[in-house]
């Protein structure tokens, strides 16, 4: 973490958490004479647009009188915004908030980060109590089962983009209660 981004994230953290978010990543870039600063917060049932550019105007009046300049004299573009659907799901949150989505998943062998992967498509069911193992809702031939793993048997996971959304079977399975649902909760 550079020098930059690491007192960003140490001056706006109590900000982003008093607005009841997770701050994700701070991605500092310098170009000349300017810099871009992205800061990617999330929370459960996500953020509208609206609440973004709030929270971006207190981020932003935070770094502008911070005591010491963070970014020297650069001028800066503030860009706060929500990870994407293609971002990684490396914390049991982005599990539960990913909740009934699809999902493509690397599963170590042996629990070992080097060891051989399976790859696995799924569905985001259920997390345990402690958010240490998943229900996967894998369907096949029109058959849903569940297949429960644990966090830390995963290699990688990422959300696939879903048009069709989840099948009655697989709503159940993942434990989606509401009619209707296009793959997210």
């Amino acid at each position: 973490m550079s020098g930059d981004t690491e007192a960003i994230t140490v001056l706006i953290s109590p900000v982003v958490h008093a607005q009841g978010f997770d701050l994700e990543e701070v991605i500092v870039h310098r170009s000349g004479d300017r810099s871009v600063v992205r800061i990617l917060v999330d929370r459960d049932n996500g953020a509208e647009l609206d609440v973004l550019a709030d929270l971006s105007r207190e981020i932003s009046a935070v770094v502008d009188d911070a005591p010491k300049p963070i970014l020297g004299a650069l001028a800066y573009t503030l860009e706060v915004t929500s990870p994407g659907v293609d971002r990684p799901l490396t914390a049991p949150r982005h599990w539960r908030r990913a909740h009934g989505r699809k999902v493509i998943v690397q599963i170590a062998s042996g629990g070992a980060a080097d060891s051989p992967t399976e790859k696995v498509a799924g569905r985001i069911g259920r997390l345990n109590d402690d958010e240490t193992v998943v229900d996967l809702v894998i369907t096949h031939g029109g058959r849903s089962d569940v297949r429960r793993v644990d966090l830390t048997d995963v290699a990688s996971a990422v959300v696939q983009v879903d048009f069709g959304g989840p099948s009655a079977d697989e709503r159940e399975l993942c434990g989606l209660l509401e009619k209707n649902v296009r793959g997210n909760t």
